[in-house]
């Protein structure tokens, strides 16, 4: 993986263009609040309904989160200190795909920025694990953390990920060598980046960590919530708690406390057989399922009302219900259709 040391400096001099837009543009008239968030067409119920409640309880640390200069170019900050620039071109990805459907580019710069810092982790792991030496790591690191490479490798992945969030190698190589083109680098440098997804364990570890998290590149995959949700809370707001729903009452009370005390609160579904249980004779009195239930998905927290014993959630495809995704159960119909609520601490 040697390459020459002019060469790096030259490229991580390179700015990323980032996404010059107005107030008008990012938050809409809406703004940010948890009606305007949509999920589209990928399987990211997580990170759409983690956003939504981080908008209910914690609106100014979304809109903090969201850095502009004076010139109007856009940039995530999250809740360590780190920032990932949002190149227009991705935001515009989002959507045009239909990944992100929310009032407002608000999200979508958000989730682009989530994106690439997920990414970003994933090859600075693979470095950390990969024995490589002092210098040659060093340069690694430089190289795969560079704004531009890092692009690339996200776009590359974006456009060769299937629907369970496999990748192949070779068709990786081919489209990242075609993202490369229009970085400026000479083609020996841009030719040895492509041969590093044949660097021992480089394209295992990069495809497990785009498996786990194949939503964010445009897979649609029935995941579980485990820990995922957290992730998100955990890089906007911080350490967050996960607990399994065993009793209405308990439940009811660590998320009305979770509320008044300004956390975002999300709850996940069980499997497919969940919804038969929730609807079948002698289940909790409340809305029919299949008026709201969806299997294996997240829901934003909105209310609780201990004395009436109810939950208001949101489902963030801002329907099912209609016309909003807003819908009120019983404590009892919660317990028995929801199996994980997250709360940021």
């Amino acid at each position: 993986m040697a390459r020459s040391a002019a060469v790096l400096v030259f490229l991580l001099l390179c700015a990323l263009p980032c996404l010059a837009v107005t107030d008008a543009e990012l938050y809409g008239p809406a703004g940010v609040t948890p009606q305007a968030v949509r999920q589209g067409t990928i399987g990211s119920c997580y990170f759409y309904a983690t956003v939504a409640s981080i908008a209910r309880a914690r609106p100014e640390v979304l809109r903090k989160a969201i850095l502009r200069d004076s010139g109007g170019d856009v940039s995530v900050r999250f809740a360590d200190g780190e920032t990932e620039a949002v190149s227009p071109r991705d935001v515009e990805f989002a959507r045009t795909s239909n990944y992100d459907q929310s009032d407002g580019l608000w999200v979508a710069v958000l989730l682009r920025g989530f994106a690439q810092r997920t990414l970003r982790k994933a090859m600075q792991d693979w470095v950390e694990r990969a024995n490589l030496g002092p210098l040659t790591g060093k340069l690694a690191a430089a190289a795969l953390g560079n704004d531009l490479v890092l692009t690339a490798y996200d776009r590359a992945i974006r456009s060769q990920v299937d629907q369970v969030g496999g990748l192949d190698r070779q068709r990786l190589k081919a489209r990242l060598r075609q993202e490369l083109d229009s970085v400026p680098a000479p083609d020996s440098w841009k030719d040895s980046a492509v041969d590093d997804v044949d660097s021992s364990g480089f394209f295992d570890s990069l495809s497990e960590q785009v498996k786990a998290n194949g939503e964010l590149f445009g897979a649609y995959r029935a995941v579980g919530q485990g820990g995922i949700v957290g992730r998100v809370l955990l890089a906007f707001l911080g350490p967050a708690e996960t607990r399994r729903v065993l009793n209405a009452s308990e439940v009811l009370a660590a998320m009305d406390a979770a509320l008044r005390r300004g956390a975002a609160v999300v709850a996940s579904t069980g499997d497919s057989t969940w919804g038969a249980v929730a609807t079948r004779s002698g289940s909790p009195a409340g809305p029919a399922a299949e008026q709201w239930y969806v299997a294996r998905h997240a829901y934003s927290v909105l209310a609780v009302n201990q004395s009436k014993r109810t939950i208001t959630l949101r489902n963030p495809w801002g329907d099912h219900p209609k016309p909003n995704g807003e819908f009120t159960i019983p404590a009892e119909l919660f317990a028995v259709a929801y199996g994980v609520v997250d709360m940021s601490d």
